[in-house]
């Protein structure tokens, strides 16, 4: 059903551009050797909807109009600490590709709010958690508005190339602060991927999803990342099941699973049911 040519077109354009990078930019070319990882996995979730029968638009497979030189960091420096901290300012590597930012944003539209898909009906959605806003192209592709957050703190983000490039203006959030500056019943959806750990501590989950809920007219989508302690463990299903039971008495009704393309754990909490379910 896709097309398998487009696909390898843009696979190939982009290893194209980042081999032009590595030659005059020599110091890169270690960095630039990551690019294949990230072209596969691609490549691997283009199948996947693929295989479930989602038509992916050629548009979603095309290069950012970037020069690829915008995303390597201001300045010169010699010495190990230089290079380290040059490295750890780099956008990295896997946000510079359209193709993965795409395929990775498609995929969580279709697996927690495919009803954003339907050409009849146009959503407002907010999301907490926006790094290369390649949501903000998905939603727009449908017809839906989707407005992106940066954790910026009065700095400039990295990924500011890409919002330029693709006109997205997202707005200054502090998840740590509360209440947030959104109004309440303000947006359709609300999303959150793997970013509320950034907020505070597991023990504060439950108001910030509060929030997130007065805000959301609709649905609350939440991606967690495992906590640093559950990683250092390794045990990050036990980590899962505790945050479940905790979020689970705070939000009775809301689903629970683990989400498809990372299998971290997902919750999607209906806030258009519970408010009919609290007024009946």
């Amino acid at each position: 059903m896709n097309n398998r040519r487009a696909m390898r077109a843009y696979l190939d354009e982009e290893r194209a551009l980042y081999q032009q990078l590595s030659q005059t930019h020599p110091r890169y070319a270690k960095f630039v050797e990551r690019i294949e990882l990230w072209l596969k996995r691609t490549r691997k979730a283009w199948r996947t909807l693929s295989d479930r029968d989602v038509a992916i638009p050629d548009t979603f497979l095309q290069p950012y109009q970037i020069d690829k030189t915008a995303f390597l960091p201001q300045g010169q420096g010699k010495g190990l600490l230089k290079k380290r901290s040059m490295l750890l300012n780099m956008v990295q590597i896997k946000y510079q590709l359209r193709g993965y930012n795409m395929m990775r944003e498609y995929q969580r539209c279709v697996d927690f709010y495919p009803e954003t898909l339907d050409p009849d009906r146009s959503y407002e959605i907010l999301e907490l958690s926006s790094g290369s806003c390649a949501s903000v192209e998905v939603a727009r592709h449908f017809g839906n508005t989707l407005q992106p957050t940066e954790f910026l703190e009065g700095r400039g983000s990295v990924y500011d190339p890409i919002h330029q490039a693709i006109d997205a203006k997202p707005i200054n959030f502090n998840g740590a602060q509360t209440p947030y500056q959104f109004d309440d019943n303000s947006y359709d959806i609300v999303t959150c991927f793997q970013a509320i750990d950034a907020y505070g501590d597991e023990a504060q989950y439950a108001e910030f999803i509060g929030e997130m809920s007065r805000i959301a007219r609709e649905k609350v989508v939440i991606v967690f990342n495992p906590s640093v302690e559950s990683k250092f463990k390794g045990d990050v299903e036990n980590s899962s099941d505790t945050l479940t039971r905790l979020l689970s008495n705070t939000f009775p009704g809301a689903e629970f699973n683990k989400c498809p393309s990372t299998g971290l754990l997902s919750m999607v909490w209906n806030t258009e049911e519970e408010e009919q379910r609290l007024t009946a």
